[in-house]
């Protein structure tokens, strides 16, 4: 069952990744795309989602509505998209060369993804910056105006800009603590005991088959309380950094994109891939 659900969703996705954005199999993924993705998660890929509130206490009803439209998070893997679906049904913030990338382009395209300079550029680049404050602020404006009837859905932004193992956290780019609104701060972990589903220093497919050929995974997403927002940016960022770090009991440190990329193409020399 597994492969089939599998094979169909690639094949699927393929073909809407080759076709314009104005075609009927374009329109038929951005309707059902949700529904596949919460096949692929509990009954392809086999995971076990707990979601819990800062003090423990499980969340049942999903998607879990958040007190802020802003959701901060770390972020891990490739696998971090599907399980915050699930738990929120939010859009991403995402670096714009992530539309390049076959098939997860693609997928996200349809899922309304705001794609941004890249974080080491986006100080360079002030209209991506302006755009993604603006965004910021229209969708806290449209929660507060429509309070419970609000069906806006909220943003998802990892501020690492790049995936860890899941041990550390990066520091956080300061961009979206600028836009002036509240940001609510997620823990997103993936206990494991024989391969970490993060993608860290090993090629794709190969982390794909040893990611299946494993029965079950579990994830655990915490929801902390909302920061309020205030003039200096790059503090803000800090406590909301600092929140998930206390959190998830990770290390805090100094790495940054630039590093990552070193350590990978050292790897890469080495023969590792």
């Amino acid at each position: 069952m597994s492969i089939i659900f599998f094979t169909v969703f690639l094949t699927l996705t393929v073909s809407s990744f080759l076709l314009k954005d104005d075609n009927r199999l374009a329109r038929f993924w951005s309707r059902w795309l949700p529904l596949f993705m919460h096949a692929i998660v509990y009954y392809v890929a086999g995971f076990s989602i707990l979601v819990v509130n800062e003090k423990g206490e499980e969340q049942t009803d999903l998607p879990f509505i958040p007190e802020a439209s802003v959701l901060v998070s770390n972020h891990v893997g490739y696998w971090d998209i599907p399980i915050l679906l699930e738990a929120f049904e939010p859009t991403f913030v995402a670096a714009e060369s992530v539309q390049d990338v076959p098939i997860i382009g693609r997928i996200a395209k349809i899922l309304g993804t705001i794609f941004v300079k890249h974080p080491n550029k986006i100080e360079k680049n002030k209209s991506s910056a302006t755009f993604l404050i603006s965004r910021l602020q229209w969708l806290t404006k449209q929660r507060n105006e429509k309070g419970e009837n609000n069906t806006t859905r909220p943003i998802v932004i990892f501020p690492e800009g790049t995936t860890t193992n899941g041990s550390y956290l990066l520091p956080f780019r300061t961009g979206a603590f600028a836009a002036g609104v509240p940001i609510q701060p997620i823990h997103l972990e993936f206990p494991f005991r024989r391969l970490n589903p993060a993608w860290e220093s090993i090629g794709f497919w190969r982390h794909i088959l040893f990611f299946f050929a494993q029965p079950s995974h579990e994830a655990t997403v915490t929801i902390l309380p909302p920061l309020m927002p205030h003039n200096d940016a790059a503090k803000f960022a800090n406590e909301a950094r600092t929140a998930i770090a206390q959190s998830g009991n990770l290390q805090l440190t100094d790495m940054v994109y630039r590093d990552k990329r070193d350590y990978h193409r050292a790897l890469m020399k080495q023969g590792y891939h």
